[in-house]
Parts: structure tokens; C-alpha cells; sequence
């Protein structure tokens, strides 16, 4: 079984916030021209597949430490007159790290994985009795 499960700003299915996550990180691909490369017909049709695939699909509890890694700030064009961070109704540790969804793994990419390997090799092995932890 896994050591742990690291969900790095993963909006469950059901979120009530996912639609207009959507619909924001696609407005913004499409206006950064470095990211609208990724908007390729296969990646969108993948995309789409993966929502079909799992949209009745539940989530369930793993018995592996989890790790919910969320962004500190909104995704620029997301209202923040609701709740706007992700979150999960199972048992987890939660960190928030710098940036949005897209500059926490672009602009503070580093320490966003500082933030993740503290967990894992501080926090994680301080839990678990045994204490070897890959990092890839």
C-alpha cells in the first residue's frame, strides 16, 4: 500500500466550487499563452473522459497518512464571497501553501514542495513506525 497521498489543490467532484474553478483555470489557459498549449484536443478529450469515468464515482477513506497541499489565495476572477479553498470530508492533514492553483506549483513551486517534503519526511515519520519515506 502507498506511504501517503499527497492531493496537491484537488477540488473533490462534488464540490460546489469545482464548476467555477473550471471555469477559471480555462479562462485562464486560454489568456496565458504559455498554458494554452496544454489545451490540446487529446488533453481536453482526456479531460472530459475523466470526468464521465468519475462522476459517480464516491470517494472513500485510505488507511495511508493524507496530505491536502491548497492554494492560500483565489485563482484570479473567483469570487471569494463563499468558501472558495478545497476541501474533503475525509481524514487528512491540510497545508496551505503560497499562490493560486496555478502559481503554487509555477511562481512558489519550491516552496510548495518544501511544504510537502517537511510532511512527508517530518511529519509523516513521526507518525508512522517506520520512518523511510520516498521522495520522487
Amino acid at each position: 500500500p502507498p506511504a501517503a497521498v499527497v492531493l496537491i489543490d484537488t477540488y473533490p467532484l462534488d464540490s460546489g466550487t469545482l464548476p467555477e474553478l473550471l471555469h477559471t483555470l480555462t479562462g485562464e489557459m486560454l489568456e496565458k499563452h504559455e498554458l494554452s498549449a496544454y489545451l490540446t484536443d487529446a488533453r481536453l478529450t482526456a479531460m472530459g473522459a475523466y470526468m464521465r469515468l468519475l462522476s459517480d464515482w464516491e470517494p472513500t477513506a485510505v488507511t495511508a497518512p493524507t496530505l491536502l497541499v491548497r492554494a492560500s489565495d483565489p485563482m484570479p476572477g473567483m469570487s471569494v464571497d463563499r468558501e472558495w479553498r478545497t476541501s474533503w470530508n475525509l481524514p487528512q492533514t491540510v497545508i496551505d501553501v503560497q499562490g493560486d492553483h496555478f502559481t503554487g506549483m509555477e511562481t512558489h513551486a519550491e516552496s510548495t514542495a518544501q511544504a510537502v517534503e517537511k510532511w512527508l519526511s517530518t511529519d509523516l515519520c513521526s507518525s508512522t513506525s517506520e520512518a523511510q519515506v520516498e521522495i520522487r
